[in-house]
């Protein structure tokens, strides 16, 4: 298998696997920003009404 299948199945991996890699890390890198952005405004909302 190492050396008859996985040659060949290795080009046709990549790009989907390079795919799924870059929509992974655009989706964490926004959801941390809205959390971030939320969790700042939650905060000066709460400093507002004190």
């Amino acid at each position: 298998m190492r050396r008859i299948i996985l040659p060949q199945a290795l080009p046709f991996m990549l790009p989907p696997l390079g795919n799924l890699l870059v929509e992974l890390l655009k989706s964490t890198s926004l959801v941390s920003m809205i959390t971030l952005s939320d969790l700042t405004f939650s905060g000066s909302t709460l400093k507002r009404w004190r």
